[in-house]
Order: structure tokens, then C-alpha cells, then sequence
């Protein structure tokens, strides 16, 4: 059994004393978030210890805690039409890192947070892709925005605010918003205009919170007050550095942008992966190799140098890097790329970590997947041991 408990600090209490959740056989959706009593498919809410694998253990954790957070993302509080529907998901889809994050801080759920957000980011780069508040003008149009713009970047944007906001002011303005709005329904200007009066005026203009750090300086967790405010179309900040630094933008992808550099700077971060990449903080690996890959198709970078941010990953034993990179890369590249990995992890996970676990999975079905003959005949071996003995799960 797996106990969630969704930590967002809100200050509100429920009216209701028991929430109920039932696992239903043959159960259309993942879940629904019926107050009171939480539906659920059975795969969304059952993990059996042994048999189950830790994909599955993850999975019922954040479903869990996604549909706990809709007991006030939707249903205290109640979009007021379909078109501001991520003022549910979004909020669910964010809070749900929170609370699995709270019950199991040794799983570093917000450093899985960024594939999120390269999901919205990939979807956003289409031409139909839309704004998170999207006009809907009849039911036909309900199931298009059941998306990853309502969702991930939903999601994305709270992070970001709750970042440049900070983590008490964000959460007061979170929680003035519920208060005001319990029982009722909610606009997007009803939770602009609550954290607006315990911060900044916020506009509907969009300003980039820009973070950045460098060789000299790194610093790869910055608070709300490192924060620097770009709201025009072309601005100039001074930084300091010396000649020989790299510099990176984005710190921990809290902001929901790309960051494009010259390719001096580009080659001097593409080193300093080669030569030490865990100076460089996880997040921001994979942000590089999501960036740069991003640009180079749409002819903003040019693609040997997307293909160098790739070089340094035979040293890489982080998932997120691996998850980024994972799609992006030819069949004998990727085969040479994983093969010394796999070599160094194999497929025993004992006295790992979830993290690792989750590495070690992502690589070895990589593994297999390029044909890799040592994975290929070890899975096999292992998968014939369980069918000689289904009770004992190898």
C-alpha cells in the first residue's frame, strides 16, 4: 500500500471528515476526482510489492496525489468554463510533484519535473499548438485542449511563478484564491488577482524571469531575488564573467523558455560536460541537450553542434539526461553510446536507489532495444527463470 499525503500548505480545510478512493475493474479513465470518493483504474491505484515494478510504484503515487489535489483543484474551486480547464489540470498536474515529493523525498520528483515541461515545450513549438487559456465555443472542442499545453505547461507556469514568486508568497496567493473562490467558480483572473495583492502587478504582457549562472559563479539554485526581469523584445544584461567562463541560462529550467547562445559559449558548456558534467546541475543537462536539439530543428543552432551535446553521455548515469536524449539519436550511435553504460549497470538493482532504478530500467530497454547482444541474452535468461517459476520474480 502506498500513502500520499498532498503538502501544498493551502491553509484551507475540507468540510468532509472521510475521503473514500475504490479501484474499479475495466475503469474507462485513470482516475476521476468525485468529491468525497475517488475512482480510480486499478492500475492507477494498486502496487503489489514484489510484483509490481517501480514505474508502477511512481505511477500510483502521482495519480494519487494528482487526484487528491483536484479535491481543490476542481472541485472546491471549479473552472468557470472549459476554456481556463487549466486552472484545474494544471494545478493538478503540478501539485501532484508535490505531494509525491513530500511522501517520498528520495525519489527527486522534481527533477523528473522537466520532462514536463519538454513535453509542453515540444507541443508548444507546433503551429497547433495554443494558449493555455483557449477559447471554447462548443462541446466538440472540449476534448482537444485535454492536452499537454493544459496539462504540462499548465504546470510549467506554476512552477515558474511559484520560483520567481517564492514559496510563501506563492502559496498565500494560492490560498487566498481558494478562499475566495471555494464553492464557486474561477476565472484566470480570479488567481492573477490574488497573487497580485501579495506580490508584483502582474500583466497579461509576457516577461521572461531570467535566471543564469556560470563557471566562476555556479550557482544552479536560485532564489526569487536572483531573479532579473527581461520585458522587451531585445534587452541587454550586464554579466560577469571572465573570458574563460561558460555561461548558462535557465537555472534548473525553472523559467519555460529556450536559451540560445553564441557558439563560443555553446562549445565552452559542450567542455565542461566532457570534462566534469556533474558540475553542471542535472536539470540543466538535460535542458542543454532539450535546447539545443530544439533549435537545431527549427535552423536556429546549427546540428553539430546539437550532436556534440550528446558526446559526454557514455559518462552519464543520471535518468533525466538520458530521458531528454532518449528519441533524438540514429540507430549505431545510440548502440555505441549505451553499450559501455549497460555494461557498467546491468540489470541487478539491488541496493539501488528509485532514481537509479528508474536509470537503470530506461538503459537497459535502450539496451535491448539497439540490439545489444549481452542485454538481449541476460533478459532473456531472466524472463525464462521467471516462467520456470512465476512465484519467484528475479
Amino acid at each position: 500500500m502506498i500513502t500520499i499525503t498532498s503538502k501544498i500548505q493551502l491553509r484551507h480545510r475540507m468540510d468532509f471528515y472521510l475521503l473514500d478512493m475504490i479501484a474499479i475493474p475495466d475503469f474507462s479513465a485513470g482516475a476521476m476526482e468525485n468529491w468525497g470518493l475517488i475512482t480510480y483504474r486499478e492500475t492507477s491505484m494498486l502496487f503489489e510489492p514484489g510484483v509490481s515494478s517501480e514505474s508502477n510504484k511512481q505511477r500510483v503515487a502521482v495519480v494519487i496525489a494528482h487526484e487528491l489535489a483536484h479535491q481543490w483543484f476542481g472541485d472546491l474551486v471549479t473552472m468557470s468554463w472549459w476554456d481556463d480547464l487549466w486552472l484545474n489540470e494544471g494545478f493538478a498536474a503540478y501539485v501532484e510533484y508535490i505531494g509525491t515529493n513530500h511522501t517520498f523525498p528520495d525519489w527527486r520528483m522534481f527533477e523528473y519535473f522537466v520532462k514536463d515541461v519538454q513535453s509542453a515545450m515540444e507541443f508548444d513549438g507546433l503551429v497547433t499548438s495554443h494558449p493555455i487559456y483557449v477559447a471554447v465555443s462548443n462541446p466538440d472542442e472540449i476534448n482537444e485542449i485535454f492536452d499537454s499545453i493544459s496539462y504540462d505547461k499548465g504546470a510549467s507556469v506554476l512552477r515558474m511563478m511559484n520560483h520567481f514568486l517564492g514559496d510563501e508568497t506563492f502559496r498565500y496567493g494560492v490560498s487566498n484564491y481558494i478562499k475566495n473562490r471555494q464553492y464557486r467558480n474561477a476565472f484566470h483572473d480570479d488567481l492573477w488577482n490574488s497573487l497580485t495583492n501579495v506580490s508584483i502587478k502582474i500583466k497579461y504582457k509576457w516577461k521572461i524571469p531570467f535566471t543564469y549562472t556560470s563557471k566562476s559563479e555556479s550557482n544552479f539554485h536560485p532564489s526569487f531575488s536572483d531573479v532579473k526581469w527581461i520585458d522587451r523584445e531585445e534587452q541587454v544584461l550586464a554579466v560577469n564573467v571572465t573570458s574563460d567562463d561558460w555561461v548558462i541560462a535557465n537555472a534548473q529550467m525553472y523559467g519555460y523558455y529556450r536559451v540560445n547562445y553564441d557558439d563560443q559559449n555553446w562549445i565552452k558548456v559542450i567542455e565542461q560536460l566532457k570534462t566534469n558534467h556533474e558540475v553542471i546541475h542535472l536539470i540543466n543537462r538535460a535542458q542543454i541537450i532539450n535546447d539545443a536539439w530544439a533549435l537545431a530543428s527549427a535552423g536556429e543552432l546549427k546540428m553539430e553542434i546539437a550532436l556534440k551535446t550528446i558526446d559526454y553521455l557514455k559518462a552519464e548515469e543520471d535518468y533525466i539526461p538520458w530521458r531528454t536524449a532518449d528519441g533524438e539519436l540514429s540507430y549505431n550511435y545510440m548502440k555505441n553510446l549505451i553499450s559501455p553504460l549497460f555494461t557498467r549497470l546491468g540489470l541487478n538493482n539491488s541496493g539501488s536507489d528509485h532514481m537509479q532504478i528508474y536509470t537503470r530500467s530506461l538503459i537497459v530497454s535502450l539496451a535491448c532495444d539497439f540490439g545489444i547482444t549481452d542485454c538481449v541474452t541476460e533478459s532473456l535468461k531472466l524472463f525464462k527463470e521467471w516462467m520456470n517459476n512465476p512465484n519467484n520474480n528475479p
